[in-house]
């Protein structure tokens, strides 16, 4: 009889222990927006900012995020359909080149700027309603 106690007292802190563990939260990828309208202007987050500004912008997006906070990097680059393929590229390389750690990723979205009504100064709290896994190109 004691035997089954202790048994089930030692199961069931087996649970207790795996469970409290796989609820522990990992760290996320730091996600960083960026849109880039028909005219080519690039906002990174609600920063407008010109290609040779973006190695300095990420830099100082990046210090000012706590370290132990982040696994890594997410670039999410959302144009305007009807921007050359290339000038989506160029951006990504951009971006790469100014903070590149091991655990990056970037997400590339082709959007109707005007159509979603993304032009404002409010265009990255519009962009968390959209249907994202749809307008995906990589």
């Amino acid at each position: 009889m004691k035997f089954n106690k202790l048994l089930l007292i030692l199961l069931i802190s087996a649970c207790f222990s795996s469970f409290a563990q796989s609820n522990e939260k990992l760290p996320k990828n730091l996600i960083v927006n960026i849109l880039i309208d028909a005219n080519k202007n690039i906002y990174i987050e609600e920063t407008l900012t010109k290609k040779v500004e973006i190695d300095q912008t990420i830099k100082k997006l990046v210090r000012n995020t706590p370290a132990n906070k982040y696994e890594g990097v997410t670039y999410r680059i959302f144009a305007d359909g009807s921007l050359r393929h290339g000038i989506i590229m160029d951006v990504d390389q951009l971006l790469l080149k100014a903070y590149q750690p091991i655990n990056t990723h970037t997400q590339k979205y082709l959007l109707d700027l005007n159509a979603n009504k993304l032009d404002g100064s409010d265009w990255i709290d519009k962009l968390n309603k959209l249907n994202l896994k749809a307008l995906r190109i990589n």
